[in-house]
């Protein structure tokens, strides 16, 4: 596999760029591929028409909505 490296701000094709190379869950929030050496935290705006928000808090993301 060849690497892949992420730059901060730049958007993602979620099944293209980081499925389409990972592997993992396609749904949901969390994702971890088979490899077992990441995992991918997916969040958006979207969120705040169930009744959370996804946010960094002092120091931690905090990522809701996963069960």
């Amino acid at each position: 596999m060849s690497s892949i490296h992420f730059e901060v701000g730049q958007v993602y094709n979620r099944r293209k760029g980081i499925h389409g190379h990972f592997g993992g869950q396609m749904q949901g929030g969390i994702s971890t591929p088979p490899s077992g050496k990441v995992i991918f935290l997916f969040t958006g705006e979207s969120g705040h028409r169930y009744g959370y928000n996804d946010e960094w808090k002092d120091g931690v993301f905090l990522l809701y909505g996963e069960g």
